[in-house]
C-alpha cells in the first residue's frame, strides 16, 4: 500500500512557520529591550506602537496553532478512511470510469444506456488514443457488459495494457441515447495520492469518492 506524503508536508509547512514566528519575536523583543534599556527619559518611546506590535504577533501565534489543530482533525479524518477503504481489498467494486485492463486475451468493459436504441457502436481505445477495435453494441435500455478479446479490427492481437471504451448510440429518428460507462473489478491494493484515497483495480487508480457499489464475489 501507498501513502502520499502530503501530510508530513502540511507538517513541515506549519513546524517552519512557527520556528519563523519564534525568531522573528525573539529579535523583536531584543530589540524592544536594547531600545527601552538606551531611551531618553524625557521622551520615552511609544507604548502604543510595540503594543500593537505585541498584538500582531500574538495573532500570529493564535494562527498557527489553530492550523495546526486544523491539520491534526484533517489527519485524524484521513487515517479513518483509510482504514475503512482497506476493508475493499479483495472485494468486487463498481465505480465511474471508462477503462480496463488487458490481460490474458480478456477485458471488462460495462455500460449503460438510458433508453432503448436503434443502433449501439462500441469504440476500443488505446493508450495513445488511437481506435484499435469497432462493434456493435446492445441496444436495450439498461446495464450491459461487453468482453473484449484483445484483438482489433485486423484479427490481431493487442499488447496487454489499459485500454478505453468509447460508447455511442441513436434511436429510431437518430437522435442520440445517452450512454454511461463504469469500471468493475476487483480491488488489488489502497493507497494514498496527492492526498486521495484510491483504489486500485488492474491498471486503473480509482478515487474512493468515485466507488458506486460493492459486490462480495468477484464480477463474472
Amino acid at each position: 500500500m501507498q501513502v502520499s506524503a502530503t501530510g508530513q508536508k502540511a507538517s513541515s509547512s506549519v513546524n517552519n512557520a512557527q520556528a519563523s514566528f519564534g525568531n522573528n519575536f525573539d529579535s523583536f523583543l531584543q530589540l524592544l529591550t536594547t531600545q527601552l534599556k538606551n531611551q531618553d527619559p524625557l521622551s520615552p518611546l511609544n507604548a502604543t506602537e510595540f503594543t500593537t506590535q505585541l498584538v500582531q504577533f500574538s495573532g500570529v501565534e493564535q494562527s498557527i496553532r489553530q492550523n495546526r489543530n486544523l491539520e491534526a482533525l484533517i489527519t485524524l479524518q484521513k487515517d479513518s478512511q483509510y482504514a475503512s477503504a482497506v476493508g475493499y481489498l479483495g472485494k468486487t467494486i463498481e465505480a465511474k470510469g471508462d477503462k480496463a485492463s488487458l490481460a490474458n486475451g480478456r477485458a471488462d468493459f460495462n455500460y449503460t444506456l438510458d433508453g432503448p436504441a436503434a443502433k449501439t457502436t462500441l469504440k476500443i481505445v488505446n493508450e495513445s488514443g488511437q481506435v484499435v477495435r469497432t462493434i456493435a453494441g446492445e441496444t436495450t435500455s439498461g446495464p450491459h457488459s461487453f468482453t473484449w478479446d484483445g484483438r482489433n479490427d485486423s484479427g490481431v492481437r493487442e499488447a496487454d495494457g489499459t485500454y478505453r471504451i468509447v460508447v455511442t448510440a441513436a434511436d429510431s429518428n437518430n437522435q442520440p441515447v445517452s450512454a454511461t460507462t463504469k469500471i468493475v473489478g476487483k480491488v488489488t491494493d489502497v493507497g494514498m495520492v496527492n492526498g486521495t484515497i484510491v483504489l486500485t483495480v488492474g491498471t486503473s487508480k480509482i478515487p474512493l469518492s468515485e466507488v458506486t457499489a460493492v459486490r462480495e464475489t468477484p464480477a463474472v
